[in-house]
């Protein structure tokens, strides 16, 4: 659902749609949050990676292998 996978929370498409609950929209829709959880653990790891410094360690290690 385009909604969805542009950011429209799930109360707001359950009204949109008309369907009496949230539940039924995330039955009806679950394979789009299936997807959503995916790209969202992906923007977690980075976030994570940014704040520890991990992809920054990374980046510099694997420029370092390369040369060496």
């Amino acid at each position: 659902m385009v909604s969805l996978e542009n950011g429209d929370d799930i109360k707001t498409v359950q009204g949109n749609l008309g369907h009496a609950t949230a539940a039924f929209t995330l039955d009806v829709y679950g394979h789009v949050s299936d997807r959503m959880k995916k790209e969202s653990s992906s923007r977690m790891e980075e976030f994570i990676r940014a704040l520890t410094g991990t992809a920054q360690e990374e980046d510099a290690g694997g420029t370092d292998k390369g040369s060496g």
